[in-house]
């Protein structure tokens, strides 16, 4: 089959760094490897790094074929909400259409929400060429734009939102079969599509590679060492955005008791974004702080191999409490315990159910320091959590089982649409 994938909010293959594959990365290559012929369309701006890629189209080579990546002009920009990032979806989304409409058609067309302007334009096109279209909630988008509204500006929001409002009922409801990374978004979209569930609708969680042969490079070691950190010693993670979705406030908190407490762990915070500035600035003096920002996936995972624990402090909105964040799963797939502050939704239930790790109550800096202190200082609870964390990735997001189900799902959903 040809299949479409239609996806800008992620790193790729050619960004420089070897950034760690995510979800379409992954399905892009085990389709191209299941013999597919896969097309991936993006943005030439790399939402992580603020960076541009190279406009057109590039071969990725997999295991034992490959696929087309297309990346689409933009504009891009700095903050993560500005006039000038809904300018440049508008644009990715009108550079989609103008391409996709010159190009061969596919069997299907599988796309995320978000974003809004490039699921819409991947929307068109499966009426262009009358083939089916699976829409991929990825987050809740417009909702989260209204939720960052002051209260009492709240009733404009609905009004300002209405394009978005529409661009996101017309994706649902034209959709041949709606999935997301958990229930509830599935949810979500059903109610937009003002429609029952059917047989192909459903859950398709994120889910990570596993690579058990993969060691640590020595380049990755040093790396570290150059830094100041003995990957052999007390090392506390986090590698993600930092973003209004994380309350740091708590971990640097505890930070600063543990210099005189246990002065020989070291905090490890690893990534870039809107926040970063503030907490360097707020971790300034904190010896037992190290903020690296940007980190590559060699020496990335050589630090979450070592890591005794890793940090997630959400902030516990709807979107991340009804669901397993990317960032979980990854500590996971390293088996590192998961100190998070999502006790009250699905990574809780499962954290409570799988004992990979420990929930603090969101912004208590003294439960933080507890619960994380209790798995520094127990090496057999530990120990256990680490155990549980690699059971639990491997029977629940292991990429070639979670993303080699949804492409059985696809190819069915093409079988009934061609007999339909």
């Amino acid at each position: 089959m040809r299949i479409w994938l239609v996806q800008s909010g992620e790193p790729t293959p050619i960004d420089d760094g070897d950034p760690r594959p995510m979800r379409y990365a992954l399905l892009a290559e085990l389709l191209a490897d299941r013999g597919h012929d896969v097309v991936w369309w993006t943005s030439a701006f790399d939402h992580y790094r603020k960076e541009m890629r190279p406009v057109g189209t590039h071969r990725v080579e997999t295991q034992s074929a490959g696929y087309r990546l297309v990346t689409l002009p933009a504009f891009g920009y700095r903050r993560h909400i500005s006039p000038r990032r809904f300018a440049d979806h508008a644009r990715v989304g009108v550079a989609m259409l103008c391409q996709g409409r010159r190009s061969e058609a596919p069997d299907i067309i599988v796309h995320g929400l978000p974003t809004l302007e490039l699921g819409a334009a991947a929307t068109r096109l499966a009426g262009r060429f009358d083939c089916p279209v699976v829409c991929d909630i990825l987050d809740l988008w417009p909702d989260l734009f209204f939720d960052v509204l002051p209260r009492r500006l709240r009733f404009l929001g609905r009004t300002a939102l209405f394009p978005l409002e529409a661009m996101a009922n017309y994706q649902c409801r034209r959709s041949t079969a709606i999935i997301g990374q958990n229930a509830s978004f599935v949810d979500w979209g059903l109610r937009r599509a003002r429609r029952a569930v059917g047989p192909h609708d459903g859950e398709v969680r994120i889910a990570f590679q596993h690579r058990s042969d993969q060691g640590t490079a020595p380049s990755d070691v040093e790396f570290w060492t150059s830094l100041g950190v003995d990957l052999e010693g007390s090392l506390v993670a986090f590698a993600g955005s930092f973003s209004r979705h994380f309350d740091f406030d708590p971990v640097v908190e505890v930070a600063r008791r543990w210099a005189a407490t246990r002065p020989d762990t070291t905090f490890v915070l690893c990534g870039d974004g809107p926040e970063r500035s503030g907490i360097v600035d707020t971790c300034s003096g904190l010896d037992n702080v190290l903020l690296p920002g940007w980190v590559d996936r060699g020496p990335l995972a050589a630090l979450l191999r070592a890591a005794e624990c890793g940090l997630a402090p959400y902030e516990p909105s709807p979107s991340f409490l009804d669901s397993i964040p990317n960032k979980v799963v990854e500590y996971l797939a390293f088996g590192l315990p998961v100190v998070t502050s999502l006790g009250e939704g699905a990574v809780g239930g499962l954290s409570r159910a799988s004992g990979f790790g420990a929930c603090f109550l969101p912004g208590d800096a003294g439960d933080l320091d507890a619960q994380l202190g209790f798995l520094i200082d127990d090496a057999g609870a530990r120990s256990a959590a680490a155990e549980a964390a690699r059971r639990t990735f491997l029977q629940q997001f292991e990429a070639s089982k979670v993303y080699g189900e949804l492409a059985d799902r696809l190819v069915e959903v093409v079988d009934v649409s061609s007999a339909t």
